[in-house]
């Protein structure tokens, strides 16, 4: 059995691993996202494993523990993020895959909703409207699970949706939502210029 770990080793351990999590908190409030309570209690049970370890004698190295909280609390939303850098590279069926695997490792009730978001997009995206419609109806009932940014993007392809279908009214009042919700974002400017189009129509 090894000697016991010094008190600086297992403190160092516990407070790296709080500040982690309190950078993710933080990060999330900026971006106005949620961080799922079952995310932070992830991630200080992880925590808390590390310093339990280095207080009986068993200090695990700092920079692979921090590295494995990390992928253990953000696994859900590295895999959303693969499959939108996928989808905006050009490979749409990479990126349904990668969503796939997101829909596999318990995500939480925004991370779901994210999901549906993004998939929904994809479908949009490869001219199937009418299959994007429902999910990106029922994502938009569920929009406050979502950051803005994400809220944004949901509602502006809603309105493209809408807009596809024919149903003016409906593309235009979820564009100048979208454009309400974040005016600074990429979503928040194409609302705004798709609201511009559509009054030059009329």
């Amino acid at each position: 059995m090894g000697a016991p770990a010094s008190w600086s080793e297992s403190q160092v351990l516990l407070l790296a691993g709080c500040l982690l999590m309190l950078a993710a908190w933080l990060i999330a409030r900026i971006r106005g996202e949620h961080l799922p309570t079952r995310t932070l209690v992830e991630g200080l049970g992880l925590t808390l494993a590390g310093y339990g370890a280095a207080l009986a004698g068993h200090p695990p190295s700092l920079i692979p523990s921090l590295a494995l909280l990390y992928l253990v609390v953000m696994r859900v939303r590295l895999f959303i993020d693969a499959g939108n850098f996928a989808a905006g590279h050009g490979h749409p069926l990479a990126a349904g895959r990668l969503f796939g695997v997101a829909r596999h490792l318990a995500p939480t009730s925004p991370e779901r909703a994210l999901i549906e978001v993004n998939e929904a997009i994809l479908h949009l995206r490869a001219g199937r409207y009418q299959e994007a419609l429902p999910r990106l109806e029922a994502a938009a009932e569920r929009k406050n699970l979502l950051g803005r940014q994400q809220r944004a993007g949901c509602l502006y392809n809603l309105g493209l949706c809408y807009h596809k279908a024919g149903m003016e009214a409906k593309a235009r009042s979820c564009w100048e939502e979208a454009l309400q919700t974040h005016p600074g974002c990429e979503f928040g400017r194409r609302a705004r210029r798709a609201i511009e189009e559509s009054r030059e129509k009329l």
